[in-house]
């Protein structure tokens, strides 16, 4: 090969050598550019709640995700803020007199970034217990403290001779009882109780919401030439209308300009630059007057149009999750089935056979897009132990390991449910049918036999405690070290090695099988440090990598404030919203049951999650009864529903629960939140308590005519929601309570619904009237709507028994 030799005076060496300094200099600038791009904080910034007077304490971390967590304090209007950078930590310190909007602002990596923030105050409750005994010892706990039994004494009042202790409470409803001298007992001064799941009462009590003195509502949105208008009306007194003191519009995480704000005639306009719109985007706008605030009003846009109004773009608002047990749904492979043949074995408790080519058949059978569903939850894939194991509570039967929460191996599916390859096949064939996966993932134990206990014994707390006692199935005085059963250790991630393997496992599942997120088990059981390392982990090797980012989400039983200390930009995406299912369950299934109780708790979980959060909302789970069991009169007050599981297993036999079991999913498909849907819902499955709720899946001619007519008429339910974008994205706002009919409307800037549900065993006529600020001029019906009339502003409706209607409102 000949050579080409290039011979350059030194002049024009001096001149390449310049310019190639300059494009060294202007690619390092560039790759810094790129590398500040990366690192800069792409999280949603979600409103902070803070009480009145009150110091609240915030991890950074849990406020958003970046590679550096150094912020520079800027100052906030009405909050006083202390930085404290080597915890990583911010106090909030909002004034003691104000209350209503404003935001906390600071400094990151040379950006400002805006948090909306609301400060509200609470009730002050006064619990009492007249004794004579001034040297008891009284406590009150309860579903607003977690029934936590170590909680501060109550204070003995000679002068009454009783006993005192106050409690700061949001609005809704409690439970509680009395303790005294270590003896439950309830409230003697108040006659409203409530059976408790251990067949036993729970005295009420329900603190009333304070009257809403100033509003902010979706009104309409248009888009003209090159800018987006975005309109909201504001509510408020009309005998003595003000001035609003401020406007807040945080669009993207920066507060707008007061030039994109105007406010006439009680309509507040926030313009917005149609050519600087992201492909996914958030505003959170808020009125301040000078008694009060409207509280922040979100609208969600993929692109410049808001979200749910675009075709195949799919966010995690859109979700309607269908939860299946994978032994319990279809079997696809007979030759994988291996039940456990050890003598006691129930065939209640053992596999039945269902697998993942059995979910694939069904997904490519359709089966999912008829019913309308765009999520699947799979119970846990990982490998189980092949021996089944005793129970340690009475009556110590023999259970295998079906469910998939006992794992006995880290990396590997479950032999009797496939391979990996077929959890791919899965996820790749529901991703074609337009839906997400999420897979169970078991953090809080392994089985015994697990190489992790083996191996690294150091990794795993003690099954007794101090006092010689075993730490079993303390769900909430040893929550944090509990173990569930003898036969499965629970991981103390204080050590490390710990922590990092276990979400390094988590990780490898998400990006081996291509699912789209987790349902996290026993969260509660989980200190947080383990969710926040994962989280960071998720966000920094596998949300870059996708179009949608991975969702997780929990499962904690207890109070709204337990549930919502895991759910952050740091944590989790959401959690069951079990405190709203079990108040829902009782409204719908008992006679005596409100909705007004119903409305309270719905508004209650508005107040802690937000008006647009994603907590999954529940008709059944693996854990409880069925619906179709209560609404059908077959679990007895204070009954064991897992014993009567095995002695009298339930069935529908009145053809009015299934109207019921409509009525409930009418309502749960149009609330706040994401609907969860356990297999066999679509159906009206019965069940009692584990494991008779986990029956084998039916499907075709093996249905009953009423329950493939049901069937029908829940998928008709579910693609209402799927059309009304309102209903997943909009806010709620109800319009008529009393007993037995709950009427609200859901609206977003492009659509108003109105859902009216009568739980009553009579046919209803009811008179609606709307708000001031409603102008309605016309109304078609969407859903069950047979006879109304429209008489502004009046709308009269002949309501059937046990049924609901939607309306849209124009």
């Amino acid at each position: 090969m000949a050579r080409i030799i290039i011979l350059l005076k030194p002049q024009a060496l001096e001149h390449i050598m310049r310019q190639l300094n300059v494009l060294i200099i202007v690619s390092l600038l560039v790759l810094f550019s790129c590398s500040e791009n990366r690192s800069s904080i792409t999280d949603e910034l979600r409103p902070v709640y803070l009480t009145r007077g009150q110091t609240d304490t915030l991890l950074i971390s849990d406020l958003f995700y970046a590679s550096s967590y150094g912020i520079n304090i800027k100052q906030s209007p009405h909050i006083e803020v202390q930085y404290l950078p080597q915890q990583n930590l911010v106090i909030l310190n909002p004034q003691k007199t104000f209350t209503g909007v404003t935001y906390f602002r600071f400094e990151h990596e040379g950006r400002d970034y805006y948090i909306p923030v609301e400060v509200r105050t609470r009730q002050q409750h006064r619990f009492t217990l007249a004794s004579p005994h001034s040297d008891d010892q009284v406590r009150v706990i309860g579903s607003f403290n977690d029934w936590n039994r170590s909680d501060a004494l109550l204070v003995y009042n000679s002068d009454k001779k009783r006993f005192e202790g106050t409690r700061s409470l949001e609005p809704g409803r409690y439970e509680y009882r009395f303790q005294v001298n270590g003896t439950e007992i309830i409230d003697p001064a108040n006659k409203h109780k409530i059976r408790n799941p251990f067949g036993e009462y729970n005295s009420v009590l329900t603190v009333e919401a304070p009257h809403i003195k100033y509003g902010l509502y979706y009104h309409d949105y248009a888009i003209k030439r090159d800018t987006a208008f975005v309109r909201f009306r504001i509510t408020q007194p009309v005998n003595v209308p003000r001035t609003p003191r401020a406007v807040y519009a945080v669009y993207n995480n920066t507060l707008l300009e007061d030039k994109n704000i105007d406010i006439r005639d009680n309509i507040l306009t926030v313009r917005l630059d149609k050519k600087a719109f992201p492909k996914r985007s958030a505003l959170w706008a808020a009125v301040q007057f000078v008694d009060g605030g409207t509280g922040y009003k979100k609208v969600t846009f993929q692109g410049a149009r808001l979200a749910g109004h675009t075709k195949n773009r799919f966010n995690w608002h859109d979700a309607i999750v269908y939860s299946l047990f994978v032994d319990r749904f279809a079997d696809g492979n007979p030759a994988n089935n291996s039940k456990v043949k050890q003598p006691g074995v129930s065939d209640k408790v053992n596999f039945m056979g269902g697998d993942l080519s059995g979910l694939l058949q069904k997904i490519n059978e359709g089966y999912f897009d008829e019913l309308g569903v765009n999520v699947l939850w799979l119970s846990p894939v990982i490998q189980n132990p092949k021996e089944a194991w005793k129970e340690y509570r009475p009556p110590q039967r023999l259970v295998t390991g079906y469910h998939g929460y006992w794992p006995v191996l880290p990396r590997k599916v479950d032999d009797r449910f496939g391979t990996m390859d077929d959890l791919k096949a899965v996820t790749e064939a529901a991703h074609q049918h337009g839906m997400r996966v999420i897979l169970d993932f078991v953090s809080n134990h392994v089985h015994k036999n697990h190489p992790y206990f083996i191996e690294h014994p150091d990794w795993f707390g003690s099954l007794k405690l101090p006092d010689g006692s075993l730490n079993l199935r303390q769900w909430d005085s040893h929550r944090l070290t509990t173990w569930f059963e003898p036969f499965l250790p629970s991981f103390d991630y204080s050590n490390n090695e710990a922590l990092e393997k276990v979400t390094d496992d988590a990780l490898w599942w998400l990006e081996t099988s291509g699912a789209d997120g987790f349902r996290q088990d026993a969260v509660k059981h989980v200190p947080n440090a383990f969710w926040r390392r994962l989280t960071q982990k998720i966000k920094h090797r596998v949300n870059p990598q996708r179009d949608v980012p991975v969702f997780q989400i929990g499962e904690t039983f207890g109070s709204y404030s337990l549930i919502n200390s895991y759910v952050s930009n740091g944590q989790l995406n959401a959690q069951f919203n079990f405190p709203l299912y079990d108040t829902a369950l009782p409204v719908f299934t008992r006679p005596e049951g409100d909705f007004n109780d119903l409305n309270r708790e719905i508004l209650k979980g508005v107040r802690y999650f937000g008006m647009d959060h994603l907590m999954g909302n529940l008709m059944d789970s693996h854990d409880k009864a069925r619906f179709m069991a209560w609404a059908d009169g077959d679990i007895p007050d204070g009954a064991d529903v897992e014993a009567l599981g095995w002695s009298k297993p339930p069935r529908v036999d009145k053809p009015e629960s299934y109207s019921i079991a409509r009525l409930y999913m009418l309502y749960m498909l149009t609330v706040p939140g994401i609907p969860v849907i356990y297999y066999g819902d679509e159906i009206g499955m019965t069940g009692a308590g584990d494991p008779d709720n986990r029956r084998m899946m039916r499907f075709g001619n093996r249905l009953s005519r009423e329950e493939a007519e049901h069937k029908k008429e829940i998928g008709k339910l579910i693609r209402l929601r799927r059309t009304y974008p309102t209903l997943r994205y909009g806010d709620y706002r109800p319009v008529y309570v009393d007993k037995d009919v709950l009427a609200y409307i859901r609206s977003d800037l492009k659509e108003q619904l109105l859902v009216v549900l009568n739980k009553s065993k009579r046919a209803v006529n009811l008179d609606i009237s709307f708000p001031e600020d409603v102008v309605i001029n016309s109304v078609v019906p969407l859903h069950n709507a047979r006879q109304y009339a429209l008489v502004p502003p009046v709308l009269k409706i002949a309501l059937p028994a046990r049924q609901g209607q939607v309306f849209l409102l124009k």
